[in-house]
């Protein structure tokens, strides 16, 4: 399947296929999620499977993708280098509203234990917000979460959706046609 793609405001993707990928990235992609999510490309192409995986499926809308939109409102949320240490914490609060506290609307698992969470919780209620030196370790503050979002997408509760997508992935780069890798 051919198309364009394009991410929405709210991290929603449009439902046409994006457009076709090279050989080095059909190659790169099948080995990390990390460098999946880090390419612009790669996170689009995945998205879409995700959103196609859930239809196909029946899933709930959002099942697996919120996954993603956890990630790259975290990725934003670094890129938040000129605020303040209050308006920081402000939007570090939102998003583990929106993804993380027992009573979140689109609650994500990590891997691992809930220590994670509590651990951010904690770490974000004890910050002072006068004190600006707190901005570059607030900055970072999602790390341990993402890297644990990362984990059970790979092994966890999405890992039927991520190994479709990389064995078509292999697939696609086996063939070795004229178009050798266009996922799906």
């Amino acid at each position: 399947m051919k198309g364009t793609y394009t991410v929405t405001a709210n991290n929603t993707m449009a439902s046409e296929a994006p457009g076709p990928i090279n050989d080095d990235q059909c190659q790169r992609w099948q080995h990390s999620l990390k460098i999946v999510l880090e390419d612009p490309k790669g996170y689009a192409h995945f998205y879409w499977f995700l959103q196609k995986h859930e239809e196909k499926n029946r899933l709930r809308k959002g099942e697996y993708c919120r996954y993603l939109d956890f990630w790259k409102e975290c990725e934003d949320y670094k890129k938040h280098t000129t605020k303040t240490v209050p308006e920081l914490k402000t939007l570090a609060n939102d998003i583990y509203e929106k993804y993380l506290s027992s009573s979140a609307d689109n609650k994500i698992a990590l891997d691992g234990d809930e220590r994670i969470v509590f651990k951010l919780r904690e770490f974000l209620d004890d910050i002072e917000e006068d004190n600006e030196e707190e901005k570059t370790v607030l900055l970072n503050a999602f790390d341990d979460a993402v890297e644990g979002m990362r984990k059970f997408v790979e092994r966890g509760g999405c890992r039927n959706a991520y190994n479709e997508w990389t064995e078509g992935l292999k697939s696609d780069e086996k063939k070795k046609s004229k178009f050798r890798c266009r996922l799906m």
